[in-house]
């Protein structure tokens, strides 16, 4: 439960105003700055998420304990409790999982999850849940992420993060952004990154022998929206972030991000 205190300030916040009406984009970033200052006073120095949940999309991260913990959900790929529900109703225990991608002409699975779980008699059974034909479910996440970001950013702190990404960046970098939403940037390895805004970011290598994709990264420092490419944070402080991995940590960056396989929806590609 939320301190009593802090939910009185918050109820005291709207007063007698309407709750049924739509609020105004003014008094949505009043009442955002509002909950921020709440968390500054408890030691949360680097701001709250915007929404738990946009457009149906639960907010999930791991921002550590404390007060912020009542604002989020736990990230469900890295507990085996999330799988565990899944197969609840079949009396199953979870023992492991991994994912599905299509096997050849004849698959009639694009991507999906194993589910490998052991009965009551300790037998071990596979249970296979299927996904949405790829092309669909690209389409799926494009469209969701549109609507979670709308529902959970603002277009403010996405106006103050453009402004923070173009003291970054050099002149042609600053020209890939307006004119195509990414910059490349490239790592001290060698890697070329295409930072894409909204995408996760795709690794390449390139040599005389032409561009070589390795995969995609992806990485919400404060958390993303289940199911969509929207983080807690605007899409360019997602790249902002990326940037200054990539610059300052570059393996720290390769370790802290899901690498994402290129042929799968999530990659974005």
């Amino acid at each position: 439960m939320v301190d009593a205190t802090i939910a009185e300030r918050i109820e005291n916040f709207f007063g007698d105003d309407d709750l049924d009406r739509v609020a105004t984009q003014e008094e949505t970033e009043e009442f955002w700055h509002f909950i921020d200052s709440i968390l500054q006073e408890n030691g949360v120095l680097h701001g709250a998420p915007l929404a738990v949940e946009a457009d149906g999309h639960q907010l999930v991260g791991n921002m550590g304990g404390g007060l912020l913990t009542q604002f989020m959900q736990p990230n469900p790929s890295a507990n085996r409790e999330y799988y565990q529900q899944l197969i609840d109703e079949k009396g199953l225990t979870y023992r492991n999982h991994w994912k599905l991608r299509g096997g050849g002409k004849k698959s009639f699975i694009e991507d999906g999850l194993v589910i490998i779980a052991e009965d009551q008699d300790g037998k071990i059974q596979k249970i296979i849940f299927e996904y949405r034909q790829s092309a669909l479910n690209r389409i799926k996440i494009f469209l969701e992420s549109g609507a979670a970001r709308i529902t959970a950013n603002l277009v403010s702190a996405e106006r103050r993060a453009r402004e923070k990404l173009f003291s970054m960046l050099d002149e042609p970098q600053k020209m890939q952004y307006e004119l195509n939403d990414s910059v490349l940037e490239v790592g001290k390895s060698g890697v070329f990154y295409w930072v894409r805004k909204g995408r996760p970011t795709l690794a390449m290598r390139v040599d005389d022998a032409g561009v070589r994709p390795i995969t995609t990264l992806c990485l919400h420092p404060m958390g993303y929206y289940e199911g969509t490419f929207a983080g807690a944070l605007v899409p360019t402080d997602d790249m902002i972030a990326h940037i200054l991995y990539i610059r300052g940590d570059e393996h720290g960056f390769w370790k802290k991000a899901n690498h994402i396989p290129l042929d799968l929806p999530q990659s974005g590609i």
